[in-house]
C-alpha cells in the first residue's frame, strides 16, 4: 500500500480472484473434452458394449438351442435333413435375431440416457466459473479520516467561541473551558 492510498484514502476497485485449484481445472476441460465428444457421437458406447451380450445369445444360441432341436428331430426319427428340422432351426434363428434386434434397441436407449446423464453432469461441472469478482468500497485515508474529525470539532467549538464574542450570556470561552473540564 502506499503512502499515498494511506494519507489520501484508497479508491473503489473490482478484484478478480481464481475459484478452481489447478486440479479442478483440469478436470474441468476434460469434463469439456468429454461433453464434446458426445455430442459429437452421441451413440458413444452402444455398439461396443452390446457386442458381448450379443456374442453370448449366439453361443448359447449353437451350443444349447441347435443340439437340443437336433436331439428331439432325431428321436422323432426326422432327422437333421428333414424340412420340418430346417423350419424349426429357421424358425429358432429368426427368433434369435429378433430378440437381438430387441436387446440391441434396448441396450442403445439406456446407452443414451447413460450418456444424456454424464453430460448433464459434465455440463455442471465445465459451466462452474473460474473466477469471482470481489468489489471493494472506496476506503478513507488518514487525512480524511482526520480532517472529517477536525471538521466536526471545529462545528461544535466554533458557535460557543463565536457566542462569546457577541457577547451572548455565559460567555463563549467559559462554556468552551467547561466543555474541556476546566472551570
Amino acid at each position: 500500500m502506499a503512502l499515498s492510498d494511506i494519507l489520501g484514502g484508497t479508491p473503489a476497485r473490482t478484484q478478480q480472484f481464481q475459484r478452481l485449484t489447478q486440479p479442478q481445472q483440469q478436470l474441468q476441460n476434460q469434463s469439456i473434452q468429454q461433453i464434446l465428444s458426445l455430442l459429437q457421437n452421441p451413440r458413444t458406447g452402444a455398439d461396443q458394449g452390446f457386442a458381448p451380450i450379443e456374442q453370448q445369445a449366439r453361443n448359447q444360441f449353437t451350443t444349447q438351442t441347435v443340439p437340443s432341436l437336433a436331439e428331439r428331430f432325431t428321436a422323432m426319427g426326422g432327422g437333421q435333413n428333414s424340412s420340418a428340422f430346417q423350419g424349426a432351426l429357421g424358425n429358432a434363428a429368426s427368433g434369435l435375431e429378433q430378440g437381438l434386434a430387441g436387446l440391441r434397441s434396448q441396450y442403445g436407449i439406456q446407452q443414451q440416457n447413460m450418456n444424456q446423464n454424464t453430460l448433464s453432469s459434465l455440463l455442471g461441472l465445465a459451466t462452474q466459473p473460474s473466477f469471482e469478482n470481489v468489489y471493494f468500497p472506496r476506503q478513507p485515508g488518514f487525512l480524511e479520516s482526520t480532517g472529517s474529525g477536525l471538521s466536526q470539532g471545529l462545528g461544535t467549538i466554533l458557535p460557543l467561541l463565536l457566542g462569546g464574542a457577541t457577547g451572548s450570556t455565559g460567555g463563549g470561552l467559559m462554556a468552551l473551558l467547561k466543555l474541556f473540564g476546566g472551570s
